[in-house]
């Protein structure tokens, strides 16, 4: 059967619930339609948004059966935006939907069946400390929330459930301030304002706002200081795009400094805007104190972080290695890290300003040994250069932290056939009411 775009389809039923956690019909062929906010044994009429030749997506029109499982949210906004699919899951059934994907990959791909049972967030509301909103504005006023999933239709948001209490509030506050005196605001059109980004750090009770705008003219001065008087520790920063996908910016401070500080356990990591740092904080260092003991470092060990950020994970285990050398691309990253490094008073960390992929082809890696690597690389996972260094420069033990199973075992498979063998597998839910997952693995060359 070929399908079109627009098309309906009535009294459909999805039979499982894809990685992403679409409901998943089929055709008679196999043929794969991915349909949002729809669970396994439901029944509905829809509608198909996107046709391709290999899969479908479609959006419910009509419910004829619902799931036992799904239960009711108290946004439906968020969920019909695609931020939360999983917001129709008791958190119960969500870890294990998430458990089930990973214990699959690793089973079909890698022929391993101890896969650890995954770690729950110790909040799974109002974990975020960094949030970016989508913004619109027309003759009647401006619009915040979030893209609608494989779409450019703007889902406006009332309140931001996953967020920290004090970003939502200051959302909240923005979108009140902004349309109170809209023709007064006539600076959001002006800068063509696309983006706000809020981060917020419980320990030392910091904001800081970044205003995503795609032209070069000025945010209005009140505006600037309505926001100071109501929060003095703010920073506000403008970020001017330099291309269409929202990328890459000039950034300039318009309020207060242009960092702000996290605080984990006696470590203090002053991040500036662009430098990344994780989102759910209580759950990273969960994540970090189980990384720590799974290396069972003796405190002679050499150390690489690789894709070290601002060198959270690097600082973490200084207290427990001989050296730590972190590499990041990301420049704001190196400054940060050297920052940090500095004020937290650690002599035994390294900062180096390179392509993770380079940095382990270079002549020198030759001449070091390192002891252990960790790898917290982006979704996209490791490039293979760097997995043919493992073997031939006998790296005892490798830690790979991960938020894309499917990349993990691509690699995971890779650096086996070098020789390694996995000791653990643990995922964390980094991540509630969304599909991704966090997993660390720790390997270790095979004796020979």
């Amino acid at each position: 059967m070929e399908y079109k775009e627009g098309q309906i389809l009535a009294n459909q039923t999805a039979i499982e619930l894809s990685y992403e956690g679409y409901g998943v019909i089929r055709d008679a062929n196999k043929y794969p339609i991915f349909v949002e906010n729809m669970l396994i044994n439901e029944i509905a009429d829809i509608k198909l948004f996107k046709v391709t030749q290999n899969y479908s997506y479609a959006r419910v029109l009509n419910f004829i059966k619902f799931s036992p499982d799904r239960i009711d949210t108290n946004n439906p906004k968020l969920l019909n935006s695609g931020s939360a699919p999983l917001l129709i899951l008791s958190y119960e059934n969500q870890l294990k939907f998430k458990q089930k994907i990973v214990n699959s990959l690793f089973s079909r791909q890698l022929k391993y069946d101890k896969v650890k049972e995954i770690i729950p967030s110790p909040s799974i509301f109002n974990y975020r400390n960094k949030l970016t909103v989508q913004v619109e504005s027309d003759e009647k006023g401006v619009k915040f929330g979030f893209y609608q999933k494989n779409s450019h239709t703007l889902i406006e948001q009332d309140s931001y459930d996953l967020a920290s209490k004090e970003i939502n509030d200051l959302l909240v506050y923005i979108n009140k301030i902004v349309n109170e005196k809209f023709d007064e605001n006539s600076w959001v059109k002006k800068t063509l304002l696309n983006t706000i980004t809020i981060k917020f750090s419980k320990k030392t009770n910091e904001l800081q706002i970044i205003l995503g705008c795609k032209n070069s003219q000025p945010i209005d001065k009140k505006f600037i200081n309505s926001l100071v008087k109501k929060y003095p520790k703010i920073s506000i920063i403008k970020l001017t795009y330099k291309d269409d996908k929202n990328k890459f910016g000039k950034y300039v401070t318009l309020a207060n400094k242009n960092k702000i500080t996290y605080k984990v356990d006696k470590l203090k990591f002053a991040v500036l805007p662009s430098a990344f740092y994780q989102v759910n904080e209580l759950q990273m260092h969960k994540m970090y104190n189980h990384l720590q003991k799974s290396l069972n470092l003796t405190g002679s060990e050499y150390i690489v972080d690789a894709y070290s950020g601002v060198g959270t994970i690097g600082m973490f285990l200084t207290n427990k290695a001989r050296k730590v050398i972190c590499v990041e691309v990301n420049k704001q990253s190196i400054e940060c890290g050297k920052l940090n490094s500095r004020s937290n008073g650690l002599t035994n960390v390294e900062f180096v300003h390179q392509d993770a992929t380079r940095f382990f082809d270079r002549d020198v890696i030759n001449k070091d040994k390192f002891d252990i690597v960790v790898f917290d690389p982006p979704r996209e996972g490791l490039n293979k250069n760097i997995i043919n260094v493992f073997h031939h420069n006998k790296i005892k033990k490798i830690a790979y932290i991960s938020c894309n199973p499917r990349t993990l075992v691509r690699d995971l498979e890779l650096i086996i056939n070098k020789g390694y063998e996995i000791k653990e597998v643990q995922p964390f839910d980094m991540f509630p009411h969304t599909y991704h997952i966090e997993t660390l693995v720790i390997l270790e060359l095979k004796e020979e």
